[in-house]
């Protein structure tokens, strides 16, 4: 049975206005009506402050910031104005299935789960369903921290359910600027570790591949991913996902010496196949 609580949804946004429209028409959708959006702005130029100022529905919220160009920043911004129990996130250029806050918040508190996530589907920047990129990712329940460090399992920002308790307990978004556009996964990882989830087999989230997607515009991702492998070692004494988070640490190290070297930079290759051998201390 479905107990009535408010969720806070957070959408970042940066100069993204015709998908924010979309994004923010499929929580206006959503089957249940017990919600707050905060659109937390990064400083946009475009019209999307006059569009949401001009919203009729007081259930959504402008959040003005000064532009950062860190999204977790932004994205604690967003958690520091929510007031509901739980906290969901979507991106700006995502959107959501109408049932999905019904069918997530309901499975979550019968499952007496803390956090929870779902299937997701990728679209196209027309909407259509890119089928050689949906359904790849196998949804899993309980302790999930060693099929999320060898990506058996992927958790899309847009498909989590969070209590906000647990969020803060976790610690929030790392807004270190080595794990910017990296930091939902390292989010993900910190939960896995402090708390059991809840896998929601059903497709409720769509994820937009398009051009101007703010991952595809990293040119060090391999660095980043690393980055975040060598803060997760830190994090536990369990040599299990220790052993595990140093091969794809120097798995994304050795790909970043591959391409320096393809680029020419020598130095740079040279580095990074030293750093992959390197073992960090816990």
């Amino acid at each position: 049975m479905l107990v009535p609580v408010t969720i806070s949804i957070i959408i970042p946004t940066y100069n993204r206005l015709p998908l924010l429209q979309q994004a923010i028409a499929s929580v206006i959708k959503q089957t249940y009506e017990d919600w707050e959006l905060i659109v937390a702005d990064d400083g946009s130029t475009d019209d999307t402050a006059t569009y949401l100022h001009g919203l009729k529905d007081s259930r959504i919220k402008y959040l003005g910031l000064t532009h950062s160009g860190n999204i977790a920043h932004v994205r604690n911004k967003g958690t520091e104005a929510a007031s509901g129990t739980y906290l969901m996130f979507l991106d700006s250029d995502d959107c959501w299935y109408p049932d999905k806050l019904a069918i997530q918040l309901q499975r979550t508190q019968e499952a007496g789960a803390q956090w929870s996530y779902t299937a997701y589907e990728h679209i196209n920047a027309s909407g259509e369903t890119v089928a050689a990129r949906s359904g790849r990712s196998t949804v899993l329940s309980g302790e999930i921290t060693a099929s999320l460090l060898t990506a058996e399992v992927g958790v899309s920002i847009s498909s989590l359910l969070v209590s906000k308790k647990l969020f803060e307990q976790t610690g929030r978004f790392d807004e270190s600027p080595l794990l910017n556009l990296r930091e939902d996964y390292n989010l993900v990882l910190r939960l896995s570790l402090r708390a059991t989830t809840l896998g929601i087999p059903p497709v409720l989230v769509q994820v937009r591949e398009h051009s101007g997607r703010t991952t595809h515009t990293c040119t060090d991702a391999y660095e980043r991913m690393a980055y975040v492998y060598s803060k997760f070692i830190r994090l536990t004494n369990d040599k299990n996902l220790q052993k595990i988070a140093h091969a794809r640490r120097a798995k994304h190290l050795m790909a970043a010496a591959k391409l320096a070297f393809k680029q020419k930079n020598i130095r740079l290759g040279i580095r990074y196949s030293i750093e992959a051998l390197k073992r960090v201390s816990s």
